[in-house]
């Protein structure tokens, strides 16, 4: 890492984004320059109607916007704080001592997403060691919330991978704006992963040798009810299609990797056009990393990623 805190990515992705559904046309790009920084350069095109010559052609207004990873500092503690209010669907717990764990492993793992020469956060990603940390109030908050929303079967695996003192269980904080370029996944991914090999080498590194990592994140779908009512048929083709709203790309690799998974219902949020909000947990075999990788880019189509992790 450079001393300025700005990260430097393993390749150059250049994959269109995805902005808000219905607002605009978005494209985005990421880029390496030669001083090793990330850049995410986001141009959003605006539609607006010509007004000259009562033409019917439209015209667009580029609006860009460079995003930076950097490590996480002292001063991105009330944006980081912001997102992670509502990691338990609303309920009370110390998401302050949860971002000041994720500050003290700044430098080791852990990445913040700003806009350039802005201080607003705009994203985080980290791991944090549930076994290390296992006194640590927020953690134990974090786990009773999960144990709580678990059915009695998933619940009897989850509490056995967590009480094992033999699994070291790396908690993954991944939170961002929804709107986010969805492409930003792959530096974000890749990033996490690399500095956990990294990490592993220091003479702390037992804290980052994980088995699992669990994924507490939310999701769109049909409400589970409506879904038992439709026929049999019906039910088989929505699966087929896929009728989950990822508002994470890795989201959705991770499911697809899981050794255990659940969505329960979120009361914090409510849902439209008949899709409705629901807190989903994932558990992952450490084994399957780069399997996650690898299918992050596929999902995404990135060409240039693809082909590095096909050499690594």
């Amino acid at each position: 890492r450079e001393e300025s805190g700005k990260k430097q990515p393993r390749a150059a992705a250049r994959q269109p984004g995805k902005a808000e559904a219905g607002k605009s046309e978005s494209s985005s790009e990421i880029e390496s320059d030669d001083s090793g920084e990330m850049r995410l350069e986001y141009q959003e095109k605006q539609k607006r109607e010509a007004t000259e010559l009562d033409s019917d052609e439209s015209e667009y207004d580029e609006i860009q916007v460079v995003f930076d990873s950097f490590n996480p500092k002292e001063e991105d503690f009330h944006g980081m704080k912001l997102f992670l209010l509502n990691f338990l669907d609303g309920a009370e717990y110390n998401s302050s001592e949860l971002c000041d764990l994720v500050l003290e492993q700044s430098g080791t793992v852990g990445t913040v997403v700003k806009v350039k020469d802005e201080e607003e956060v705009y994203g985080l990603m980290s791991v944090i060691s549930m076994k290390a940390n296992r006194d640590k109030e927020c953690l134990k908050q974090i786990r009773d919330f999960i144990l709580s929303k678990s059915s009695k079967q998933a619940s009897a695996s989850i509490q056995s991978i967590f009480d094992s003192t033999n699994t070291n269980v790396g908690l993954i904080v991944s939170e961002r704006m929804i709107n986010m370029p969805q492409d930003m996944a792959v530096p974000l991914i890749n990033s996490l992963f690399d500095e956990i090999e990294g990490a592993k080498k220091a003479k702390s590194g037992e804290t980052y040798k994980f088995d699992k990592f669990v994924i507490l994140t939310q999701v769109l779908k049909p409400h589970d009810e409506e879904r038992a009512e439709k026929p049999k048929k019906q039910k088989k083709k929505e699966a087929e299609q896929g009728d989950i709203v990822y508002l994470k790309a890795e989201d959705e690799v991770y499911s697809s990797h899981a050794d255990l998974q659940f969505d329960f219902p979120m009361s914090s949020k409510q849902g439209e056009d008949g899709l409705f909000w629901y807190g989903k947990v994932m558990i992952l075999s450490a084994n399957k990393v780069n399997a996650v990788k690898k299918g992050v880019v596929e999902l995404i189509g990135d060409e240039a990623y693809r082909n590095q992790l096909d050499h690594d």
